[in-house]
């Protein structure tokens, strides 16, 4: 499957489930490391820098692991369809 078709599967199942849901923040999360890998092939890269997948990830699931800890509510936009918090080095 290409990866903008998989990257249109994820933007689909993200848009069925509230921000807060486990499964929208995997599917943002896993659209994040689709565009890593995305970037790397068009550039001709060999590998990705595990630190680029480390806060793709945790973009995602900080905040909600932080509401976990601490109880308080967890109401905070979707990431996947803009900038990322973190400029990512290219």
């Amino acid at each position: 499957m290409p990866l903008t078709e998989m990257a249109g599967l994820l933007a689909a199942v993200a848009e069925d489930y509230p921000p807060t849901v486990l499964t929208a923040l995997l599917a943002d999360s896993l659209t994040k490391v689709i565009d890593l890998w995305a970037d790397a092939r068009r550039d001709g890269q060999t590998a990705i820098d595990i630190r680029d997948l480390d806060r793709g990830v945790t973009s995602e699931f900080a905040p909600a692991v932080r509401a976990w800890h601490t109880g308080d509510a967890f109401a905070r936009p979707r990431l996947a369809d803009t900038a990322w918090p973190e400029p990512i080095p290219r």
